[in-house]
């Protein structure tokens, strides 16, 4: 946009309702024509501070900034800054919750519910905080201190107490079956290129306190142990898009949240049919059974140790493979009720496995050597039991099977297990069941997108902090997990468009964590006009990396770089 010459004014606006208002004001030349473009808004000022403003212009202090040519600079002995507020992680996330139409979303689910704006506005402000610094909902209220985000929401002078983050998370909780089915009919369905296609896993996530009715021990995929826990699974498109979660007891088991959770994708979101993929966890033939009934097709792995997957494993390997890809050699078996059998044999793996597997027989030799050192000097009974313990603490028991000949000299003896063999000769190998007609390759293709369920849950319990959890109520540790989910939406979006466009970070391809995270250097900055007592906000100019994060992400720079008072009228949050 060419410019001739500086043309900086002050603009004094005098409104009817009465004050004196000042913003900074440039002219410039636009295909023959001048127009007027606002550089920077002070706000309502006193008269003796306009005519300090007056002064302060007048003295020209004022030039063409070196990065953009619609920007300028303050000379730096012209300015004060009194305070400063994190910006860039929380802008982005707030103009990404305004732009996918998640403000509105949780407006209308929250309908009928008094003061829905304000909770509207904290429920926000929670996502915000898991998108920025995650922490308690204490830790959350020390954050607004230094962050930009009460400006961002429109929160004002709001009172900050975490019984106001509490009524929101509770009112999240009773209307978030309202809140899903919007983001996927509005947000998730639209982006997704497979909408049929359904992704389904389970984790857990782990309590630092003692168990109760609902938070109880079980199987810890956080492998923390001694520690109560709740089960939560998460049904995600092939693009990562969350769909819906459900929350479960600690001690519940991956099998019997399926018929479940596809009663909630049916009766909830109207899902009829469409292709389910499950790990092995989640496989069994009442579960097979009830999905078809239902109009869904199944991509499920199978438990190799079982008979039947063995009899399939056995057969396929005498049979030459029908596709390849770069990682996989596929082969098939025909099944029974027209259901196929997908093997696939990955080389890599294998050698991973192998490797492994080899590591941990050391591991339980080495634990064998070591108590075979005490005997004589130990009972046989004890010697037996510890030796016993030490390897199931460490998971090897299920590879030795161990006794005590008190008439040999080595007294503790050990075999390897026939799991032991079954591991060594089927590593890398997996047996895939499937009732659909797709070609080999792209059921092998479609079951290895499972994979980016395990990053998403990767990245909910590393980048956005999901555990420990410290509330006690049910449903607020299920409304924990909500704005989780949220959270992880927006950041997936972020990733998805970035990844897409091909933006590069220092280490590769960037991520939706490394674009909140490049954006974290900007910030708001609370200025003052040495010897004008004139007091404006101005937000940090964005790098190179920065604008190619917002420009791929559809954000206009210059109305970031405004923040709160760069939002069009209609996207100015709504008090109440």
């Amino acid at each position: 946009m060419p410019t001739r010459g500086r043309g900086f004014y002050l603009n004094v606006l005098r409104p009817k309702h009465g004050g004196v208002y000042a913003r900074l004001a440039q002219s410039y030349w636009d295909q023959g024509h001048v127009k007027t473009r606002v550089l920077q808004n002070f706000g309502r000022v006193t008269l003796a501070q306009l005519d300090a403003l007056h002064r302060w212009v007048d003295a020209n202090p004022l030039y063409p900034g070196p990065t953009a040519k619609d920007s300028f600079l303050f000379r730096i002995q012209d300015l004060h800054c009194l305070q400063t507020w994190q910006y860039g992680r929380e802008a982005l996330g707030h103009f990404l919750w305004w732009k996918l139409g998640l403000h509105r979303i949780i407006l209308e689910a929250l309908n009928g519910i008094d003061g829905k704006a304000r909770h509207a506005r904290w429920i926000e402000a929670l996502v915000l905080n898991r998108l920025a610094q995650p922490s308690s909902k204490y830790g959350a209220l020390r954050w607004l201190k230094v962050s930009a985000t009460p400006f961002l929401l429109g929160l004002g002078d709001t009172p900050r107490h975490e019984n106001a983050l509490y009524r929101a998370m509770d009112r999240l909780w009773v209307r978030h079956n309202g809140v899903e089915t919007r983001i996927w009919e509005r947000v998730v369905k639209p982006l997704t290129a497979h909408p049929d296609i359904y992704y389904h896993d389970l984790t857990s996530t782990y309590f630092e306190r003692e168990p109760d009715d609902f938070v109880k021990f079980g199987y810890s995929r956080d492998k923390v142990e001694g520690c109560p826990q709740v089960n939560w699974g998460m049904v995600v498109t092939p693009e990562g898009f969350p769909i819906t979660c459900q929350v479960y007891p600690g001690n519940t088991t991956d099998v019997t949240t399926v018929v479940g959770m596809r009663t909630r994708l049916q009766s909830l979101f109207g899902l009829e049919g469409g292709i389910y993929v499950g790990d092995r966890g989640m496989r069994s033939a009442d579960n097979v059974k009830d999905l078809v009934a239902h109009h869904f097709h199944t991509i499920l792995a199978e438990k190799v140790s079982e008979k039947a997957p063995m009899a399939i494993l056995e057969k396929a390997a005498q049979q030459d493979p029908i596709a390849k890809t770069e990682k996989l050699v596929i082969r098939e078996v025909a099944g029974e009720d027209a259901r196929r059998w997908i093997v696939l044999l990955n080389e890599k793996h294998r050698a991973s496995e192998l490797e492994t597997l080899e590591h941990r027989r050391a591991e339980g030799e080495a634990i064998l050597k070591n108590w075979r050192k005490r005997v004589g000097d130990t009972s046989h009974h004890e010697i037996l039991k510890g030796c016993q313990q030490e390897l199931s603490q460490a998971g090897l028991l299920s590879l030795f099977d161990i006794g005590f000949d008190e008439y040999t000299f080595q007294g503790l003896t050990s075999e390897m297990k026939a799991a032991y063999e079954r591991k060594k000769q089927w590593a890398g190998w997996w047996v895939l069941s499937t009732d659909t007609e797709l070609p080999a390759k792209q059921v092998a293709e479609i079951y290895q997108g499972l994979a980016i369920i395990e990053r998403g849950w990767r990245e909910i319990k590393s980048v956005l902090d999901v555990r420990p959890v410290h509330h006690t109520l049910q449903r607020r540790i299920s409304a924990h997990l909500v704005l989780c989910e949220l959270a992880y939406l927006v950041e997936r979006y972020a990733g998805w468009k970035v990844r897409s466009a091909g933006v590069m970070g220092e280490d590769g391809p960037l991520t939706g964590p490394g674009a909140f995270e490049a954006m974290g250097s900007m910030v708001v900055n609370d200025q003052e006009i040495v010897g004008t007592g004139v007091r404006f906000k101005q937000v940090t100019e964005p790098n190179e990396r920065q604008r190619r994060i917002l420009e791929t992400l559809g954000l206009k720079v210059e109305s970031f770089q405004r923040g709160w008072s760069g939002l069009d009228p209609e996207r100015v949050p709504p008090k109440g």
